[in-house]
């Protein structure tokens, strides 16, 4: 997640800097701009907790994916058995996914990959959230896209509804509203971009 670029003061140690919990305090450090978070969800039951983050400023695939093997061994180490590993849509993320083990390609798709420990198959799912929020922000902002048939989806048809909504003061069961069209002032709700995409 983004964070404001800064640093201060707390408790007579300088923080805002780049941070992967080793203890290391440089001013030479760059100042962290997101930080990484891992969280544990139980399958079995309704339990949600974050176990670490890290104050980043970037991190390649290759150093994402060692973070997340040392969080799969800690896990591990306390009984929890991680059985999938859930991330958003970055392109950075795939790469994780294909470093780890699994083939988050088009062609060639596999989305397991062994457990660093015990070599059971952990199984990725990118966010389904994330995912619908990705494909309408493409559309709205290129404007139109190809479906799996080369069959085009143009966002102005979108616009058109919204439009004739308006003219003649009728609202189609699609739940297009003005706030759908101007998606850009509430890019983060979801619903509104599944709505939009639906």
């Amino acid at each position: 997640m983004s964070i404001q670029r800064q640093t201060e003061l707390d408790n007579g140690k300088l923080c805002g800097y780049v941070d992967y919990g080793t203890d290391l305090e440089s001013p030479e450090l760059p100042i962290a701009n997101n930080a990484l978070t891992f969280m544990v969800s139980a399958v079995n039951g309704n339990l949600k907790i974050p176990i670490a983050y890290f104050l980043i400023d970037r991190l390649n695939a290759i150093e994402r994916t060692n973070l997340i093997k040392i969080a799969l061994e800690c896990l591990y180490e306390t009984g929890i058995k991680v059985v999938a590993l859930t991330f958003d849509g970055l392109l950075c993320n795939f790469k994780v996914g294909n470093e780890l083990g699994a083939r988050l390609e088009a062609v060639n798709l596999k989305l397991t990959f062994p457990h660093p420990i015990t070599g059971e198959d952990v199984c990725i799912f990118l966010d389904p959230c994330h995912c619908l929020k990705l494909v309408r922000n493409t559309l709205g902002s290129k404007g139109s896209m190809f479906d799996a048939n080369n069959q085009i989806i143009d966002w102005s048809y979108v616009v058109e509804l919204e439009k004739f909504q308006q003219d003649e003061g009728l609202l189609a069961a699609t739940k297009i509203r003005n706030r759908h069209i101007q998606w850009y002032n509430e890019k983060m709700k979801v619903k509104l971009a599944a709505q939009d995409i639906k």
